[in-house]
């Protein structure tokens, strides 16, 4: 349970506006905020916005964003040899 409060507490970083989902330009600035944070990362090496927009209606929302975030803990790990 605390690791889908977690999440979910991530989730709501970008969302500025409060209503329970990330739209595109939410999405961008919340990149180009974290990016300043990590200069040694590149916007290349980001998840997209499309990576997480399962459905394609424009906005991410905590089920899409959950998925996202899974799948790429599955490709980190079988990347790195586990």
């Amino acid at each position: 349970m605390e690791a889908v409060q977690r999440d979910y507490d991530e989730f709501k970083q970008p969302d500025i506006d409060g209503d329970d989902r990330i739209s595109r330009a939410e999405f961008q600035m919340y990149v180009k905020n974290y990016l300043s944070n990590y200069p040694g990362l590149a916007e290349k090496d980001y998840p997209k916005y499309e990576d997480f927009d399962h459905d394609g209606d424009g906005y991410i929302n905590f089920q899409e964003y959950a998925q996202q975030m899974a799948l790429q803990v599955q490709q980190a790990e079988k990347n790195s040899g586990r």
